[in-house]
């Protein structure tokens, strides 16, 4: 019969072994999602933008990027959710329901992060610049 000793040296080796992978896990999972962010926005805005060609592309993705953001905020409600809001939540019910959830929110994260204002900047920026000298 193991001492009460070995049980506890064998669960804390249970939980930092189970720790790691899960640390390792969600770490994977988020850089996948960053990495699909990055390609996704390099595509619309880098070569999307030197495919066309046209001084119009950032406003025209601008636009369909807000109307695709305001669709979803339409049909999903308000999403992305943010740090804020989920803390107030779970400060308020003591857990944070997510059933249905973490698909729209990872949706919309992606679709407002490929339109965001900043890549319209730059784009309209490098035009500038092309078209001054």
């Amino acid at each position: 019969m193991p001492s009460s000793t070995t049980k506890t040296t064998q669960f804390k080796l249970i939980f930092v072994l189970y720790s790691l992978l899960l640390g390792l896990l969600i770490g994977g999972l988020a850089a996948a999602f960053l990495a699909l962010i990055n390609l996704s926005t390099h595509l619309i805005w880098q070569v999307g933008y030197s495919y066309f060609n046209h001084p119009a592309y950032p406003l025209v993705i601008g636009l369909f990027g807000g109307i695709l953001v305001g669709l979803m905020q339409r049909s999903w409600g308000p999403y992305p959710k943010t740090m804020h809001e989920t803390l107030s939540e779970f400060k308020q019910t003591g857990a944070v329901a997510y059933q249905h959830q973490v698909g729209k929110n990872i949706i919309a994260a992606l679709v407002v992060r490929q339109f965001r204002a900043r890549s319209s900047i730059i784009s309209y920026r490098r035009r500038l610049d092309h078209m001054v000298g």
